[in-house]
């Protein structure tokens, strides 16, 4: 019984330090490598601090057209939640009440058509009507939930998150 005991006490030691280590090594700020895909391209930018707390940046810019214009729009997404990693899995969770973005830039490569668009954009109607469509397009509400993802580092200031689908993201300290 006693060695029974005593295999089960090192078993949660040796998780209890793993767990702790995973923790350690992902507390700190953290920016992915560059994104593309479907004319979208950016970045992310992960913070997880040591308290649990945990914020996400996307920064991005997609090209879309709209009533026969075709714009670059570069955007702002950032969602705050929670965090802890355990056993080489970081688990995530964002709340949709913690969402916030913005259309930082549109360029339609017309400086007269960028004009009317900022001349547009004062009329709060035609703002909320953009923003709307914003958050529909870039799929805001996907953000929040739960995810857990494999954690693997290359070294300590270079970490590989990958989803369920199999896709790595490579992330490197700031």
């Amino acid at each position: 019984m006693k060695k029974i005991l005593f295999v089960f006490i090192a078993l949660i030691s040796v998780l209890a330090m793993s767990s702790c280590n995973d923790k350690t090594r992902c507390v700190g700020q953290w920016v992915s490598e560059k994104m593309t895909g479907d004319d979208a391209n950016g970045n992310m930018y992960l913070t997880l601090r040591e308290n649990g707390h945990s914020t996400l940046t996307v920064k991005g810019s997609v090209d879309t057209e709209s009533d026969g214009i075709s714009m670059n729009v570069t955007f702002t997404v950032e969602v705050d939640g929670t965090w802890d990693a355990s056993m080489g899995l970081l688990d995530l969770d964002f709340s949709s009440d913690n969402i916030r973005y913005s259309i930082d830039k549109i360029d339609a490569g017309d400086e007269d058509v960028n004009a009317l668009i900022r001349i547009a954009l004062t009329d709060l109607d035609t703002k909320k009507e953009m923003m709307k469509e914003f958050e529909k397009e870039m799929d805001i509400d996907n953000l929040s939930g739960s995810q857990s993802l494999q954690i693997d580092f290359k070294d300590n200031n270079t970490m590989l998150l990958t989803s369920d689908d199999g896709d790595p993201v490579v992330f490197h300290r700031m």
